[in-house]
């Protein structure tokens, strides 16, 4: 009996991790954000600070499953394809250590370039949010801001509300063509 127990619990444990990815079924949106968040690894050779933009970095993945494993690193392409998503706040996402993102939703987000609310953003170089422009073909917007000033209690230091700030945005990444 204890053995089948054991086994049980191994099984469910596999499980547990395998489905890291996190989409809410059952949300309450009246009280709580519903974010959308995924698994992932950062192999980068540094750590990335909450509130910075991550992207996709499969070509670092390695072992049984090279180039296809959730591998991020700090976003260093202005509006790049490879956007995938914001640290969220208050958890750094260490080097060689697992975390999650948020790949959908609401965000807290630092600002590199002064943004305003309702304007599309994406990363700029540095992994900071900026004006989206969308001037080139393979452009991918971050998202929208939703509010850059007075931000709610508990929310981070918005600072001057403007570059090196924080801003509240929604996170879904859009690839734009100018075609």
């Amino acid at each position: 009996m204890r053995k089948l127990l054991l086994s049980i619990l191994a099984v469910l444990f596999i499980v547990g991790i395998a489905n890291a990815t996190s989409i809410p079924v059952g949300v309450d949106p009246k009280n709580y954000p519903a974010v959308w968040t995924e698994a992932v690894y950062n192999g980068s050779g540094s750590s990335i600070t909450s509130g910075y933009i991550v992207q996709w970095d499969f070509d670092a993945s390695t072992g049984d499953f090279a180039d296809q494993c959730n591998w991020v690193k700090l976003n260093a392409t202005d509006e790049g394809v490879w956007q995938a998503g914001v640290v969220p706040y208050g958890r750094n996402l260490a080097d060689g250590d697992s975390g999650s993102i948020i790949v959908k939703g609401p965000a807290y987000a630092l600002v590199g370039t002064a943004v305003v609310a309702d304007q599309l953003v994406a990363s700029n170089a540095n992994g900071k949010i900026s004006p989206f422009d969308g001037g080139a073909n393979d452009e991918t917007a971050l998202g929208v801001a939703i509010r850059i000033t007075s931000l709610a209690t508990g929310a981070p230091d918005n600072g001057a509300a403007g570059a090196n700030g924080w801003a509240l945005i929604y996170v879904d990444p859009a690839r734009y063509d100018e075609n």
